[in-house]
C-alpha cells in the first residue's frame, strides 16, 4: 500500500515525505514541531501539553506537542548525515528513521532561519553546534514542565530553575536558539513550551520549509 502524496491534518495539508527524503531536505539549525496522533497511548504526557496549551493559546496551539532540532555530522564511515536531537526522555541524537519510529511522530512542520550574511553568526554557529551536542545525556525536565511551565503559562510568574542541567524539548531547542541568535524571543528560553516556541519562531521571522507526514496514522 503506498501512503497518500498528501493528507489533512487538524486543518492543515501535510505532503509525505519518507526519511531518506527528508534528510535531502533538512539543514541544520531546522527546528521541527512534532504532531502525535491522539489514539496513540504512549503519549499520555503529549495529550497533557496539547491539553494544556489548548486550554491557554487555542485550539492551533494543540497542534505540536514535541519539538526537535536539526544537525549535519559525520557518522562513523565518513558520511555526512542529517541527525535529529530531542530531549525525550534524555537529550539525545538519532537518525531521521529512529526518530520517526521510535517516536511515532504522524507529522512534523519544519521551520529554518535564513540568515541574509551567515559570517555575522559564524561565532554564534560554533557555540551553538555545541550546545546541541554537548547536552547529550542530560534529563527530561519533568518539573518545570508540568508544574512551572504551566504556573508560568497561565500567571505570566516563574518560579522555578533558570538553569541547563536539564531540559524539556522545547527548552533545549529555544536554548540553543538563544546561544545563536541572541534574539529577546530566545531570551527566557527555561520558560518556552512547544505552541510559545512555535509562535516566537514566527515573531522571529523564520520561514516554514514545509509540512510533511511520516507515518499512516492520522
Amino acid at each position: 500500500m503506498n501512503p497518500q502524496i498528501k493528507t489533512i491534518i487538524n486543518g492543515k495539508v501535510f505532503e509525505y515525505k519518507d526519511a531518506k527524503s527528508l534528510e535531502e531536505i533538512l539543514e541544520p539549525f531546522d527546528i521541527v514541531f512534532c504532531h502525535y496522533p491522539y489514539k496513540s497511548v504512549k503519549n499520555t504526557l503529549s495529550l497533557l501539553i496539547r491539553f494544556f496549551q489548548k486550554l491557554r493559546f487555542g485550539p492551533e496551539a494543540s497542534m505540536y506537542s514535541h519539538v526537535a532540532i536539526i544537525n549535519k555530522e559525520y557518522d562513523r564511515n565518513g558520511r555526512l548525515r542529517t541527525f535529529i536531537y530531542d530531549a525525550n526522555p534524555t537529550v539525545d541524537r538519532h537518525t531521521l528513521q529512529e526518530f520517526i519510529n521510535r517516536n511515532k511522530i504522524t507529522a512534523i512542520e519544519v521551520y529554518r532561519l535564513y540568515i541574509n550574511d551567515i559570517r555575522s553568526y559564524n561565532s554564534n554557529i560554533v557555540y551553538a553546534k555545541s550546545a546541541i551536542i554537548n547536552n547529550i545525556g542530560k534529563k527530561y525536565d519533568y518539573l518545570s514542565l508540568l508544574f512551572s511551565n504551566l504556573v508560568y503559562m497561565f500567571t505570566g510568574i516563574w518560579i522555578g530553575t533558570k538553569n541547563s542541567n536539564s531540559f524539556f524539548c522545547s527548552e533545549y531547542v529555544a536554548y540553543v536558539y538563544n546561544i545563536l541568535t541572541n534574539a529577546e524571543q530566545f531570551k527566557k528560553w527555561w520558560s518556552i513550551s512547544p505552541a510559545q516556541l512555535y509562535h516566537k519562531v514566527n515573531e522571529y521571522g523564520m520561514r516554514c520549509v514545509g509540512n510533511f507526514y511520516t507515518t499512516f496514522q492520522k
